[in-house]
């Protein structure tokens, strides 16, 4: 080794001598790049001893480091003989280093301490520097910082841009001059508090932005803590929710309304998640389902859906909601009063403030009496479908029958006495008036039939036809009767009552001699039973009627084999029988059905196999009970000493020829005319010879009412009677004292009787 380098070794070892106990990492270099020294921590952190290290060229040792800035500033120090301090990563390691360079005899000496956990430290606090910095621009919060007591001891923009207050006008306490007057105590107050816990600072209150608008805030603050716990500074920020707060206000005003409306809505109102479960039911929802709101909640409310039901409603239900599309469904529910009731549930997609699924909103409404109602209307129009032809066929049958009738009047009064065709004669009225009897059926069922309505009592009705009932009913069968003593009174045509009565005895009768269902022909009872019934508003609409208020209830049970499911279904339907044939006409419940509902009443039959039959009549209660009118007494068909000629206009010739017959065998003048036009005419030649009309009501040409009232523009006081197979409309009640109503088919005294009434009342 050269002799300069055998000095500088010794220099070198004297300078390193109180270098080897310090912490940072020490190096010394000669003049061609050798390392002549390494300290412990050098050497440690280059990972090798000294003793590889000395005499070895640093650039070879550590070749990445060549053109970096160690290589440029220890080469300054070296040449140029200054210090140098500076900062530099060694990039194989990834790890920074703080250099400092000292130019020595021969050489240079180097301390360096490694700085990376120090430099990643600030990195990271200037990073979170940044980011809060971002944070607070984003968001629009104004921040602020306090000393340890909360006074403000340094200018803060962001408090002085919103409230538009100065430095010095915010300074110490003066920033809680822009709070509220009527919230500066609580925020002192907390303030105090959060001092004294030396915990988070948290509170809502108003302040006053610089336009003077008072804004609602929300303000927080931590304290930051000493190494003793002692506050050192508070830092905190204010967020303007004012537009939250109205948001919440108006949301809790909907929601409040929603509730109201909710509470008091005659629908019921739902909410469900996603599956299913009940989050919120209204009362109406509730009363429908018969549960309280724990028992509905969650999937709770499934227990009423009908079990043949609730499988397919509730994969009708999800489809639909995983589709997010509308629902709608019909389904049953069992009560815990063991009734079954139809309900109607739609629902629609609930969706939160952002728009996602979070389950359904809907409304479900009781629909059993909508569904009754639709059956009734349904069962109406199909009786009034059948009951127009049946009435057209009546109209037709009745011509028939007044010429029928008519004629065997004529040919019985013709005929000697003891003549051997009278017996015929009489066998062919006899059928004639049980064909009357059956085209009265028709046309009451089609609601055709003439109707004398007055109160009348139904305890006297009843009272009225046990005796035929009875003979009805025969030995086997022992009639039970319960009548109130307080009138039951009724705006009806008591003979249509008797029918009632007599229609339900013959199928009672009938019913409990047949055997069916499983029970034997037998004895029985036909219990009638007569009693007063309020209906509400409520149980009005089970029995179909509109009005509420006080009805007659006409009660009919028998102990007869009862009907199945199958028949109930056409139990009103016209021409439908249980009985062989030619043994019944199906007109018997279809004839009581058309009488009630006409009279404004309302029937339900229940029954089951083996059960026998309930019948129940509700007709509208009135006051009092209307005098009855005398009948006329039966004439002997011979002719009155008379001479009124009679106007007589009828579309059916052979009727128009039987009705003449008659009247002329009891000494009236008839003028023939086949319609209305036709009637016009003879009218015109024989006014002032006419005393009367006789007219059918249903004519072409013109008609009856319409000819009338053609005629009676000429002569006001013109005495009319009306004939016809129809009702027409033709209330007794609303005829004028000159005029009748003649149903077909007629007899010669009813004709005339009729004829002498109007004739009476005009003179």
């Amino acid at each position: 080794m050269p002799v300069g380098g055998e000095r500088f070794t010794e220099s070198a070892g004297r300078i390193a001598l109180p270098l080897d106990n310090i912490t940072d990492a020490v190096v010394i270099l000669d003049r061609d790049w050798r390392y002549v020294y390494v300290n412990a921590r050098a050497a440690a952190l280059f990972g090798r001893v000294p003793e590889e290290l000395i005499g070895r060229h640093i650039w070879t040792e550590f070749p990445d480091a060549v053109g970096q800035p160690f290589q440029e500033r220890y080469e300054r120090a070296m040449t140029a003989r200054t210090e140098e301090r500076f900062d530099a990563c060694y990039e194989p390691w990834d790890r920074w280093f703080e250099n400092r360079v000292f130019p020595i005899d021969d050489g240079i000496l180097v301390l360096f301490t490694e700085t990376t956990e120090a430099r990643r430290t600030q990195a990271a606090l200037e990073r979170s520097e940044r980011r809060f910095r971002a944070l607070l621009d984003v968001t629009a919060a104004t921040a602020w910082w306090t000393d340890a007591e909360g006074t403000v001891v340094e200018p803060i923009p962001r408090w002085q841009a919103f409230t538009g207050q100065t430095a010095e006008e915010a300074s110490g306490w003066g920033w809680l001059s822009m709070v509220h007057p009527d919230d500066r105590a609580a925020v002192a107050a907390a303030w105090h508090d959060a001092i004294e816990r030396r915990g988070p600072y948290h509170i809502e209150h108003r302040l006053r932005r610089h336009d003077g608008e008072w804004r609602t805030m929300i303000a927080r603050a931590v304290p930051l803590l000493g190494p003793e716990g002692e506050i050192r500074e508070w830092v905190g920020a204010q967020v303007d929710v004012t537009e939250e707060r109205v948001a919440i206000a108006a949301h809790a005003a909907d929601e409040a309304r929603f509730r109201s409306l909710s509470a008091s809505s005659p629908m019921g109102i739902y909410e469900t998640d996603m599956s299913g479960a009940v989050t919120y039911a209204n009362p109406r929802a509730l009363q429908i389902f018969a549960m309280s709101a724990e028992e509905a909640a969650g999937h709770g409310w499934q227990r009423r859906v009908h079990p043949d039901d609730l499988a397919a409603m509730l994969e009708a239900w999800h489809a639909a909601l995983e589709a997010g599309s509308d629902y709608i469904r019909e389904y049953r529910l069992c009560l815990p009063d063991g009734t079954t009731r139809c309900v109607r549930k739609r629902s629609g997609p609930l969706r939160d403030a952002q728009g996602t699924l979070v389950g359904s909103v809907g409304t479900i409404e009781d629909i059993t009496e909508h569904r009754e109602l639709e059956a009734r209307l349904r069962q109406a129009q199909k009786m009034e479908a059948v009951g127009q032809l049946a009435g057209g066929i009546a109209h037709d049958f009745n011509n028939l029958l007044t010429v029928i009738s008519g004629n065997l009047e004529l040919a019985t009064h013709e005929l000697p006495e003891g003549h051997a065709a009278q017996a015929d004669l009489v066998e062919v009225t006899t059928a004639v008036k049980r064909a009357r009897a059956l085209v009265r059926q028709l046309l009451t069922f089609s609601r055709k039939q003439v109707r004398s309505v007055r109160p009348i009592d139904v305890n006297v009705v009843v009272r009225d036809a046990e005796r035929l009932l009875q003979r009805v009913l025969g030995e086997q069968i022992v009639l039970h009767v319960h009548l109130p003593s307080a009138p039951m009174v009724v705006e009806a045509d008591p003979s249509q009552i008797e029918q009632i009565l007599l229609n339900l005895g013959i199928n009672a009768r009938d019913a409990i001699l047949t055997p069916r269902h499983g029970r034997p022909a037998g004895r029985g009872t036909l219990s009638i039973e007569v009693d007063g019934l309020t209906l509400t508003t409520a149980n009005s609409t089970r029995w179909g009627i509109a009005a509420p208020g006080p009805y007659v209830r006409l009660a009919v049970r028998d102990t007869g084999h009862g009907m199945d499911a199958a028949t109930m279904s056409h139990v009103f339907e016209p021409f439908f029988t249980t009985k062989p044939v030619g043994e019944g006409t199906g007109l018997g419940l279809a004839t009581v059905y058309a009488i009630v509902t006409q009279s404004g009443g309302a029937i339900r039959v229940d029954s089951a196999p083996g059960e026998g039959a309930h019948v129940e009549i509700l007709l509208p209660r009135v006051g009092v009970v209307a005098p009855a009118a005398e009948a006329p007494g039966p004439t002997d068909g011979v002719a009155a000493p008379r001479r009124e000629t009679i106007l007589l206009v009828e579309d059916e010739r052979a009727v128009r020829a039987a009705a003449r017959r008659l009247l002329e065998r009891r000494g009236y003048v008839v003028l023939e005319a086949q319609h209305g036009a036709d009637a016009l005419l003879v009218w015109r030649e024989h006014r002032h010879a006419i005393d009367a009309v006789v007219t059918d009501i249903r004519m072409p040409e013109m008609g009856g009412l319409e000819l009338v009232s053609l005629l009676r523009a000429e002569a006001p006081a013109l005495p009319v009677v009306y004939v016809s197979g129809y009702a027409e409309q033709q209330d007794s009640a609303a005829l004028r004292v000159d005029e009748a109503y003649v149903e077909k088919p007629f007899t010669g005294d009813a004709l005339a009787e009729a004829v002498g009434r109007v004739l009476g009342a005009a003179r």
